[in-house]
């Protein structure tokens, strides 16, 4: 999301660009989010990214996935869970926290 989300932003001639991160983040307008305009012009890019994160993480709730967490894949990706039911929050933090002895379960390869 982060490689061309800036052109998609500021450029008319990048609008189908621009169609696809709305559809994906479930919104009519990138330019209605608040500071977007700020945050794309902005050198430190995990400013935009965070509002975007945000904007989804967001929207997932309002179809019923109350239960939403991510993880940050080194620097690159953000990985989102999403679920109905508590309990599958529950799985999501134990297999991508860190056990007693240190070592990560599942993901701890993925993740930091």
């Amino acid at each position: 999301m982060n490689r061309n989300i800036k052109n998609a932003i500021s450029n008319e001639s990048w609008r189908d660009t621009k169609a696809k991160y709305e559809k994906f983040l479930g919104i009519d307008s990138l330019n209605k989010l608040p500071k977007i305009q700020e945050f794309s012009q902005h050198r430190d890019p995990m400013l935009l990214a965070n509002l975007l994160l945000t904007t989804y993480l967001d929207n997932l709730k309002k179809i019923g996935l109350n239960y939403v967490d991510n993880a940050r894949i080194r620097r690159y990706y953000y990985l989102v869970f999403a679920s109905g039911h508590e309990r599958g929050l529950e799985f999501w933090r134990k297999v991508t926290t860190a056990t007693n002895g240190g070592q990560f379960n599942l993901m701890g390869d993925l993740l930091g």
